[in-house]
């Protein structure tokens, strides 16, 4: 190993990693990044390893190891008076610059590889979604998540909900991609778009605070705005393949299936619709769940014991299936017992009920 591997980046960014660096390398630096902005993640490691390492001047490199070959040398010469013997102070302050030393070149190199790899694979690739590392959020039944952004966006995550983004976030896009239910309060004073992505959902933040809500399997997206506006479209799901636009992300369609939906306004998007329709929304029932309770407004039982199942994770058998034609309307606090909740439901039903374990049976007696 040598300095050579310093070589591998232009001085200028050594400088600038260093803190000892110029107005003119400053600019280079700057533009050395904008010529490739997976750049960016290639000199906060460079910069984080060089603040574990010491403050090390570019020379010292060179001459650290200079001293390590000559003091290798000298140790081999078996002369009497041991000429050549470092004290021992001075032995070990060599050694540890040489650890520091090594251990920048080390990590350097590793991020070197990286950064050829990236781009040598970027440049390979260029039809393919950029590959990039993401990170996941993901909430328990009964536990609701309260998240705040490095762009000071802010969002709760309901309860067995899940949320991808990028490791990146915010420096080349605010992409985000949501399994369940979220609230949104978003910064939007930003170059960058804030843009969910939801089963077959785009939804583009133009004001302030929205609900996004997925209904399992059945590829339903619920969006309610509660202040401000945004921008929906339709897309396909993301299918087998699990590739999410995480990144550079997919442009809403050009066809005019886009709608703005505004303040106290809904729009549910299904793959059999048509075209989407913007209706007005009863907020006090989609957002609920932020004041811990259980609204339904004339839903029907199907919705309904979903509901329930996800809340209290339980598994609800509807004997008669004449049940299901029926539309409830009720509220229940999340705190409440789940036999509480099914006693009210099977007297809303005129049905029975049974409970045992974590399976609950709703029925009309013959």
């Amino acid at each position: 190993m040598n300095s050579n591997l310093f070589k591998m980046y232009p001085e200028e960014v050594i400088r600038y990693i260093s803190g000892d660096y110029s107005e003119a390398d400053e600019q280079f630096v700057r533009q050395w990044l904008e010529e490739d902005p997976s750049r960016k993640a290639v000199l906060r490691q460079l910069r984080e390893v060089w603040e574990i390492s010491g403050t090390l001047k570019i020379g010292d490199v060179d001459r650290a190891w200079a001293d390590l070959s000559q003091h290798t040398t000298e140790r081999k010469k078996k002369v009497s008076g041991r000429i050549g013997y470092m004290p021992k102070k001075t032995y070990h302050s060599t050694i540890n610059t040489l650890i520091k030393v090594a251990a920048v070149l080390l990590v350097l190199a590793g991020a070197y590889g990286f950064y050829v790899y990236s781009v040598s694979m970027n440049a390979g690739n260029q039809a393919r979604q950029e590959q990039v590392t993401y990170r996941t959020v993901s909430s328990q039944a009964g536990e609701r998540l309260n998240l705040r952004l490095r762009d000071g966006t802010k969002i709760v995550l309901n309860e067995s909900s899940t949320l991808h983004y990028a490791d990146d976030y915010e420096e080349k896009s605010r992409n985000i991609h949501l399994e369940g239910e979220a609230y949104f309060e978003v910064n939007h004073d930003h170059p960058h778009p804030f843009v969910v992505y939801a089963n077959n959902a785009r939804v583009e933040d133009i004001g302030t605070k929205f609900n996004v809500k997925t209904n399992g399997g059945e590829e339903k997206t619920e969006v309610v705005v509660s202040q401000g506006k945004v921008k929906v479209s339709p897309r396909k799901s993301e299918g087998s393949n699990g590739q999410m636009p995480l990144h550079a992300g997919e442009e809403p369609p050009s066809d005019g299936s886009s709608v703005i939906v505004s303040e106290g306004q809904k729009v549910d998007v299904t793959a059999q619709a048509e075209k989407l329709t913007v209706e007005k929304a009863d907020l006090n029932v989609a957002l609920a769940w932020l004041e811990n309770q259980l609204i339904f407004d004339a839903e029907p039982l199907s919705s309904v014991i979903r509901k329930i199942e996800d809340h209290y994770q339980v598994h609800i058998e509807v004997a008669d299936s004449a049940l299901y034609r029926k539309k409830l309307t009720a509220a229940f606090e999340k705190s409440q017992s789940l036999e509480n909740v099914i006693k009210v439901l099977s007297i809303s039903l005129d049905a029975q009920y049974s409970i045992e374990d974590q399976r609950v049976r709703l029925y009309r007696e013959q």
